[in-house]
């Protein structure tokens, strides 16, 4: 058996070999770990007290203002698709497509059975698994950089900007990321303790989030193929029958899901320059995301002048791309707007000008500070991590490569994989201005992250409610364009065309008319109705919601 972390020493003549504990201090520290070998039950506990508090601030608060504003009961973004498929198949034991659901889906809405008929066990749920994402990330984090790096890659997944809102919907994003990462966990154990039953628990969790969302298909070959690369003798040749009983079952799932009818099938068209977009974006936001991580570890007096001419370039193309190109950020929930502002109808501004440039200005910087570290410290991934974590982005840039959108909240996975290789390499400083700056970042992400979960959760409940007053007094709801949202979950139909410019969301869907608009800003044609007031951020803020009538309804 052999662990990732340090090589059993080889003997002659049968000698058992050993592991000494000064060997596995300096194996450690090659690591670039602090390894503490008088740690106590009281050091365990204290760990397991952050972890809780982690869960808490990123789950538990997200979780807490999605249920005082009723937004916890309403579905949100794409979600609406999700969750109407989860309300027939709760109701009537029926798989119906609606023709808005690209991601596989089925593997979040089955085990929910007769609960998927209420949107608020759908997103409880999600709630549940957003906690156990985080515990397996940080299981996994512990096994290859030790407690305290864990717990800071644990805080990094919780703080992303985007995960208190996908946290208390039901889109895929979370059950899929939750799959993914539990099939990492497990596949890492199974490889590195030589365990058949590990092995076949990763298979399933890999085949679970294949279900969800395809991306996770990563992480299977990852684990199957390296299984059977590393392992010797008989365990060895019992991976292929797990690897083939694998593809069969996916094989067979993907075969009957596309026979299914209003399925959002895939097309396919090549664009470079929207291709090349995304690749700046993705860079971008995961070195927003990694911010925290990169002002940790720089010590740009140490690098090379190779080194300072690529961060500076870097640094260099950011700035151009993001003031001059107009490429930012990767869209959808990091949005000047507001998440999924296209969703909704009416302006709104989340993020001043102002602050957006600054933010962009931080990823710019973030980026500069590791590519100039990781030239100068290369990062080092274990053998299945490198595998998962290259799989995972070769699978990535297919997907924008062949034309389909690529997200910022399709990029949860790639944060604890990479900083696996990066913090393997390269401690954070122990100097006490630089972990203060560290430590401002995250809070920095956090601050942001809650800002958008309020401000989105509080939106959305206003909008949703707002509406359901209009559909209270008489208005059928299909004649109440309320955003896509509304409309998508109301509509009797499943969706067939593109919003137009004058029809709104409701011209997507056959049997829905825009007769009245709910809107977060008054639009210029149309006679108000009434308009309601609302806490932008849940507890302050001034926001309101317009209700007008469009006269095109006879």
């Amino acid at each position: 058996m052999k662990s990732p972390l340090y090589e059993v020493p080889s003997c002659k003549d049968g000698a058992v070999p050993t592991r000494t504990p000064s060997n596995l201090t300096s194996a450690h520290l090659d690591m670039g770990i602090d390894v503490d070998l008088r740690a106590t039950p009281t050091s365990g506990d204290r760990s397991q007290l952050w972890l809780t508090t982690i869960i808490l601030v990123c789950v538990g608060i997200p979780t807490l203002l999605a249920a005082v504003t009723g937004s916890l009961a309403i579905p949100h973004n794409d979600a609406w698709s999700h969750s109407r498929i989860a309300k027939v198949f709760g109701t009537t034991g029926q798989i119906e497509l609606v023709g808005w659901n690209r991601s596989a889906l089925l593997g979040q809405i089955i085990p929910l059975g007769p609960l998927g008929r209420w949107v608020l066990a759908q997103q409880l749920f999600v709630v549940v698994l957003a906690m156990v994402l985080l515990i397996v990330s940080y299981l996994f984090l512990k096994s290859h950089l030790g407690t305290r790096l864990a717990l800071f890659g644990t805080a990094l997944v919780g703080t992303l900007p985007m995960f208190g809102l996908l946290a208390t919907s039901f889109m895929a994003d979370i059950p899929a990321a939750t799959a993914f990462m539990l099939c990492v966990w497990l596949g890492d154990k199974a490889i590195r303790t030589r365990s058949i039953p590990l092995l076949i628990l990763a298979t399933l969790s890999g085949i679970w989030g294949v279900t969800i969302r395809e991306q996770t298909l990563a992480v299977l070959a990852a684990v199957l193929l390296i299984a059977f690369l590393k392992w010797k003798g008989r365990d060895k040749w019992l991976v292929v029958p797990v690897g083939m009983g694998a593809v069969v079952v996916v094989a067979a799932f993907e075969y009957w899901r596309q026979s299914l009818p209003l399925g959002d099938h895939l097309t396919t068209s090549f664009d470079a320059a929207r291709f090349d977009r995304y690749l700046v974006e993705a860079v971008l936001t995961l070195a927003l995301f990694l911010t925290p991580v990169a002002l940790s570890i720089s010590r740009p007096w140490h690098w090379s002048l190779a080194a300072w001419v690529l961060a500076l370039t870097t640094l260099g193309a950011g700035v151009v791309s993001g003031l001059k190109l107009n490429i930012g950020l990767l869209g959808n929930y990091l949005d000047p707007a507001g998440p999924y502002a296209v969703t909704q109808t009416g302006i709104t501004v989340f993020i001043p000008a102002l602050l957006w440039h600054g933010i962009l200005a931080c990823a710019c910087i973030s980026a500069a500070l590791l590519v100039g570290t990781l030239i100068t410290t290369p990062p080092r991934w274990d053998q299945f991590s490198g595998a998962t974590i290259g799989f995972l982005t070769l699978g990535t840039v297919a997907q924008a490569a062949v034309g389909q959108d690529i997200f910022d909240r399709y990029l949860i996975t790639f944060v604890p994989l990479i900083l696996v290789g990066v913090l393997s390499t390269n401690r954070p400083s122990s100097n006490t201005a630089q972990r203060t700056i560290s430590a401002i970042a995250i809070a920095g992400l956090l601050v942001f992250s809650l800002a958008t979960t309020a401000y989105g959760t509080a939106r959305d409940a206003a909008r949703w409610h707002a509406a359901q007053e209009l559909a209270d007094s008489g208005i059928p709801a299909t004649d109440i364009d309320a955003g896509f949202e509304w409309v998508g979950w109301h509509s009797g139909q499943p969706k067939t065309a593109a919003p137009s410019a004058t029809g709104g969301w409701a011209s997507a869907f056959s049997d829905t008319r825009a007769c009245y608009t709910v809107a977060s800003s008054q639009l210029p044609a149309g006679e108000v109705i009434t308009t309601h007031d609302y806490n932008t951020f849940v507890l302050f803020g001034d926001s309101t919601i317009w209700v007008q009538s469009t006269g095109t309804c006879a």
